[in-house]
């Protein structure tokens, strides 16, 4: 297949440019493809006449893809998903297999770059999914009222263009999707072409744009029952805010990885030239030594040396004696790099991890990093958030489409869409160390079974983490072979547990009554406390 063209249209706002590039740089560091933006880093950081000695850059060391990965596991579990008034077979169509592995996906470059976006479509009768990276995108533009949803932008696409030969070519192009006036919603496709000559940026829009027919389409691609135009992308931020775009947020942590990576192509090039000893001779040569110039080099002496070999020197001069010694190592590799190791995690605050949270490995190099499971929880409480406002106007979007094109009747509103997302799991450390204060707290009469429930469930509500409980009380009493009348009913488990909260939030409402008054109350209450517990 040949190949694209080397260099990528522009776009029309000059200012993209930056941005681009810059978040084509972290876009690069994630995928593993930077080995020259490394190299690049280290003509600025090392001198003329050491760099070229330097080894290929090391780039094994990525401290950036190392904070987004330990961030990006909010999707590592498939969220559950409903829908106001929806059966779950409908649900299930804009709910496709790949939704949530694709924002695994786009959760790493939200997390890496910022902001990365979600682009739906309906092709061949079903709805499909596609991540769309911020340098791809550009010429964005909002509303007034919420300045970080697009309404307007430019992708770079490569497509295939078809000659008039019939041959296949691949281009880049520029497709353009604009609803801010929803009375002219405005759809097209350019490319850049050579024609007579010159270099002209044409619209292409009837090339790759057709009908049923094959026949060039002249109306605006996706519009919901009610003939308002739909903008297909949805835009995840790292941080909910007030701007379309914040490539430089957390930059720190760009750099740094850079300049680890200098570092660590010099750890590896001391370890390789400078972390052995330094023989020298005085007044003495080494007898049998070969001699050998290379091409345009300086001639240099060396001696084969085997097990069985002797090395023998002699004096230069009768009337002085030679002698042999060594340097030491000029580098020691473990200091060194327990220093780069520690230069590494101190970009952690810039990534949004507390330094507690990261941690040498226990491998036997010592020298990389790991992020503790409490790391990864707090990184996941801080995205909940934005990908909530992402995911319910993602999956409000895709519905707009399904119940134009597919005949579903699902909301169109994001607030009637629920997505519950799944927490990274505790380390066997970490619920023992729970346990235990979880049972000094219920010891001392400061927690209930209720409250060790919802810390232990953070997802629960006060109603659920009361019938979780009455649950496994219930279980144990069966698993015990008590089959008396106190053990609840399961399907009364939810009313009874409704009722607690009202009267725990009763209860905590009349502690301001005098001491009569308030203990009329409690007697009044303590039998349906005793039947529920």
């Amino acid at each position: 297949m040949p190949l694209l063209p080397t260099d990528r249209p522009a776009f029309r706002d000059p200012a993209e440019a930056d941005r681009v590039a810059h978040s084509g740089l972290r876009r690069r560091m994630i995928e593993g493809t930077w080995r020259d933006d490394a190299q690049d880093r280290h003509h600025q950081f090392f001198g003329d006449e050491t760099w070229p000695y330097l080894p290929p850059p090391e780039i094994s060391h990525n401290a950036l893809l190392l904070f987004t990965d330990a961030k990006s596991t909010l999707y590592d579990e498939s969220p559950g998903v409903t829908a106001k008034g929806a059966p779950a077979e409908q649900v299930a169509v804009v709910v496709t297999p790949e939704l949530w592995p694709l924002s695994q996906e786009n959760l790493r470059f939200v997390n890496a770059c910022n902001e990365c976006l979600m682009r739906v479509d309906v092709i061949d009768g079903r709805i499909t999914y596609r991540v769309v990276h911020a340098d791809s995108v550009g010429d964005g533009a909002s509303s007034a009222g919420r300045p970080d949803r697009p309404l307007a932008l430019t992708e770079i696409r490569p497509r295939m263009r078809r000659l008039d030969n019939g041959t296949l070519e691949p281009e880049y192009t520029l497709e353009t999707w604009d609803v801010r006036n929803p009375a002219a919603p405005v759809f097209k496709i350019e490319a850049v072409r050579t024609e007579g000559g010159a270099t002209v940026q044409k619209d292409v829009t009837a090339e790759y744009y057709t009908d049923a027919n094959g026949q060039p389409a002249t109306d605006y691609p996706y519009r919901d029952k009610a003939g308002a135009p739909i903008f297909p992308y949805v835009l995840k931020h790292a941080k909910v805010g007030n701007t379309l775009w914040n490539a430089w947020a957390g930059m720190e942590v760009v750099e740094g990885t850079l300049n680890a990576s200098a570092f660590w192509t010099f750890w590896t090039m001391g370890l390789r030239d400078g972390a052995h000893p330094q023989r020298y001779t005085f007044d003495a040569d080494v007898d049998g030594m070969t001699i050998k110039a290379p091409q345009g080099g300086t001639a240099t002496g060396y001696v084969q040396m085997i097990p069985t070999a002797i090395l023998r020197f002699k004096s230069k001069t009768a009337d002085r004696q030679g002698s042999a010694g060594q340097f030491e190592p000029a580098m020691d590799p473990k200091s060194m790099g327990e220093a780069i190791t520690d230069y590494e995690a101190a970009l952690a605050r810039f990534a949004g991890i507390d330094a507690p949270d990261v941690q040498r490995s226990a491998g036997s190099s010592g020298y990389a990093l790991v992020v503790s499971q409490d790391g990864k929880r707090k990184a996941q409480q801080k995205l909940e958030m934005p990908c909530r406002m992402a995911d319910t106007l993602l999956l409000a979007t895709a519905a707009r489409m399904a119940n134009a094109r597919l005949g579903t009747s699902l909301p169109e509103q994001p607030e009637d869409w629920t997505i519950k997302y799944c927490r990274a799991k505790r380390s066997i450390e970490e619920t023992k160390a729970e346990g235990e204060q979880a049972k000094l707290l219920v010891e001392l009469g400061v927690w209930d079974d209720v409250d060790v429930m919802m810390h232990l469930n953070p997802e629960m509500d006060q109603q659920q983490a009361i019938v979780a409980v009455l649950d496994k009380r219930a279980a144990r009493k069966l698993l015990a072979g008590d089959t008396s009348a106190d053990v609840v009913p399961a399907e009364l488990a939810a009313q009874m547990a409704g009722a607690l909260a009202k009267l725990s939030s009763l209860l905590d409402s009349i502690e301001a009554l005098d001491d009569v008054t308030r203990q009329r109350v409690l007697d009044t209450v303590a039998p349906i406390q005793t039947l529920i517990a």
